[in-house]
This record gives structure tokens, C-alpha cells and sequence, in this order.
């Protein structure tokens, strides 16, 4: 068994986070190779994702339902779920599944690993709870870096391996990260007890708090034009000129920015003046990030654009689960965890439903100023949040 101590939590986090972005990884950044190699046609893949983002955004908020009402420990939620994606590996692998039920089967891997993020960012409440506090932006910069690392080496794997071999690739990574969170065991206090349920509603959480519930549809709506624009970059590059090289030196940076930004992220918001500030000024340059990308005449000025990741995702990440941490009671935190995850994921929704219509009956470039008035109306909707949350606290010690 892995005790766990002060000194080697960040690394038990750490290695959690990395494990869990590299099994991101191999599911999502392939599924299109593996579907298309099963006989999906595009429109069924299209199908196959957005069904999952749908089933993904019903998920997160169920299974922290569920943890609250159970008391089950957290850790052991993710254990279940990273099980239930290492099943659904071995069947997609060894059986000759017909096509509807490979689609279904697929589609549940993509929505759980989806769904198991939200879980991963809530475990830092289990820590605290042990006094074992972790810092989140130093651990999730290292699993955006094992992302990067481990899509770079799959895409060279894949030339030589079957697509059909990828469920066996995550079926062994989910096994291994079920393994290593059994082994783990924090010290008795707080985190071992059963957590005290919140009585709260989703629904309630959101409405009695309209801070929350801006800050839930800021993230949907930058979430919906980032993800169009990641999802058809090849479509955008290709209108300016540019094609699949220009494409992938774009991800590239976007990817390479993303990770100093999570690491550095605590130092660098202290001297912004702390979360609130900085998700207002993260918000604003996602705006921006993708304005530019909206009006681009060459693969350069997106090149530049994609700098822009590291003051806009890279920190809208640790910022809004620390955001959410510091403003929520504590038995409401993993409640208000996954409807963050939510939020993003209905904006994905809607991005891989939508994208694809619009492209094709309006163009790249008014989808694209479609997509930036979405991010607009995310960067205000933010900014409100951080406003209405500073009176809230006002009014609280008033």
C-alpha cells in the first residue's frame, strides 16, 4: 500500500493527474481514427461524439449525487468509473460487436472519461480534508504535458498499429490507474469520515446563487466557440491558405502553452491580484485568443493566437476550481465541480453538433464571427460573475 504524507502528496496528485490525461488522450484524440477504421461514416462519428457530450454533461452531476448521498469516498467513485472504461476496452477489443452496439459501447468510454475529470479536480477537497493540500495548476500542467507527450507518440504508433488495437492501449492504462488509487490510502481524519450530504439540489445550487449560475453559462458559452474552432482548425487553416502542417503547429503551441501557464499559475495569480481578478482576465483573453483566429488572413496570425492559450485556458482551468473551491460550502464543492465540467461539456455539445451544420451552410468565416460573439458573451458573463460574487461576500460579512 502508498501511504500518503505532507511531503508526497503533490506527487500521489500529480501522478493521478497524469495518468488521467494521458487516458484522456488515447480515447478522445483518436476516436475518429478508431471509429472510421470500424466502418463509421462522418456523420455517424459525428453522431457518436455529440452523444457523448450529452450523455457525459447528464453524468457529472449524477455521480456526485451520488458520492454525496452514499458517502462513498471519492477516490473509490473514480476507481468505478476508470474500471467501467477498462471493461468497455476489453469488449470493444475482444468481441465482434455489431456496429450500433460498438457505437454504444464507444460512446459510454468517451462520456466516463469525460465525466471522471470533474472527479479528479474535486479529490483536492479529499486532501485538504487529510491536511495534505495540493497545489492543482502544478499537477494538472503536468497532465496537459503527458497529453501532448502521449498524442505525439500514439500518432506515431498508429502508423504501424491497427486502429483496432486502441481499446487495448486504454483498457491496460485504466487498469494500471485503478491499481494505483487502491493502493493509495490517506491517513485517517477528515477525508475518511463519512462527508456530510449536501441538501442542495443542482438546480438549487444554481438558482441561489446567480454568481453561479453565470459563471456555469460563461463557461458553456467560451467552451462552444473554443471547441469549434479546435474541432475544424483544418477547415480554418485551409480557408486562409494553410493545411494540415500550418494545422499541427498550431495545436502544438496551444498545447506547449498550456502547461507552464497550469504550473506557474498560483505565483502568477497572487500577483494578479488573486482568482477573481485573474478569471476576469482570463476570460477576456479567450475573447481575444479567438477574435483573432476569427479575422486571421494567415496561418501566423493563428500561430500568434495560439500564444495567447497560456493567459486564456491554461489559466481558466486551476482558476475556476479554485474559484468554485474558495466561493461554495464545502459539501457543495464536488456538486459545483461537476456542473463546472457540465457547462463545459454542453458547450462541447453544442460545438460538435452545430460546428459541422454551420460550416456547411454558412462558411468558416461566419462561423467563426458566430463563435466569437459566443465568446463575448462569455468573457461578460465572467466578469458579471466575479462582480456578483465580491457583493455576495460582501453582504455575508455585512
Amino acid at each position: 500500500m502508498l501511504t500518503m504524507t505532507k511531503r508526497n502528496a503533490q506527487g500521489y496528485y500529480t501522478a493521478i493527474q497524469m495518468m488521467y490525461w494521458g487516458i484522456y488522450g488515447l480515447i478522445y484524440s483518436f476516436a475518429s481514427i478508431y471509429l472510421l477504421s470500424k466502418g463509421f461514416a462522418n456523420a455517424q462519428i459525428g453522431l457518436v461524439l455529440g452523444g457523448a457530450h450529452l450523455l457525459s454533461t447528464l453524468m457529472q452531476p449524477t455521480v456526485a449525487a451520488v458520492v454525496e448521498r452514499t458517502g462513498a469516498k471519492l477516490l473509490h467513485a473514480v476507481v468505478a468509473l476508470m474500471g467501467f472504461i477498462a471493461v468497455m476496452g476489453l469488449a470493444l477489443y475482444a468481441l465482434n460487436l455489431p456496429l450500433i452496439v460498438a457505437a454504444v459501447c464507444f460512446m459510454c468510454t468517451l462520456a466516463t472519461i469525460s465525466a471522471v475529470q470533474s472527479s479528479i479536480s474535486a479529490l483536492i477537497q479529499s486532501f485538504e480534508a487529510a491536511d495534505m493540500p495540493v497545489n492543482f495548476g502544478f499537477s494538472r500542467g503536468f497532465g496537459s504535458l503527458t497529453y501532448a507527450t502521449v498524442v505525439a507518440i500514439m500518432g506515431r504508433v498508429m502508423e504501424n498499429v491497427a486502429p483496432g488495437m486502441l481499446p487495448l492501449f486504454y483498457l491496460i492504462a485504466s487498469a494500471v490507474m485503478c491499481a494505483f488509487l487502491l493502493m493509495i490510502r490517506l491517513p485517517e481524519g477528515r477525508a475518511d469520515k463519512k462527508p456530510v450530504a449536501s441538501k442542495e439540489t443542482a438546480a438549487m445550487t444554481l438558482l441561489k446563487r446567480p454568481w453561479f449560475l453565470l459563471l456555469m453559462a460563461g463557461t458553456a458559452c467560451l467552451a462552444l466557440n473554443a471547441i469549434m474552432v479546435g474541432s475544424y482548425l483544418i477547415q480554418v487553416m485551409t480557408e486562409i491558405g494553410g493545411g494540415s502542417t500550418e494545422m499541427g503547429i498550431a495545436a502544438a503551441i496551444a498545447a506547449c502553452m498550456e502547461c507552464p501557464a497550469m504550473l506557474l499559475y498560483s505565483r502568477i495569480s497572487k500577483k494578479l491580484g488573486g482568482d477573481r481578478k485573474t478569471m476576469v482576465l482570463c476570460g477576456w483573453v479567450w475573447c481575444f485568443k479567438c477574435g483573432l483566429i476569427a479575422i486571421a488572413q494567415s496561418p501566423y496570425t493563428i500561430f500568434a493566437a495560439q500564444f495567447l492559450q497560456f493567459a486564456g485556458y491554461g489559466f481558466f482551468v486551476p482558476a475556476s476550481v479554485r474559484y468554485i473551491r474558495q466561493l461554495l460550502p464545502e459539501q457543495a464543492f464536488l456538486k459545483g465541480q461537476s456542473l463546472s465540467g457540465s457547462a463545459f461539456t454542453l458547450g462541447s455539445l453544442i460545438a460538435a453538433f452545430g460546428g459541422g451544420i454551420m460550416l456547411d451552410a454558412l462558411g468558416v468565416r461566419t462561423t467563426l464571427y458566430i463563435g466569437q460573439g459566443f465568446s463575448i458573451v462569455g468573457a461578460v458573463m465572467l466578469t458579471l460573475s466575479v462582480v456578483l460574487s465580491r457583493k455576495a461576500a460582501l453582504d455575508a460579512k455585512a
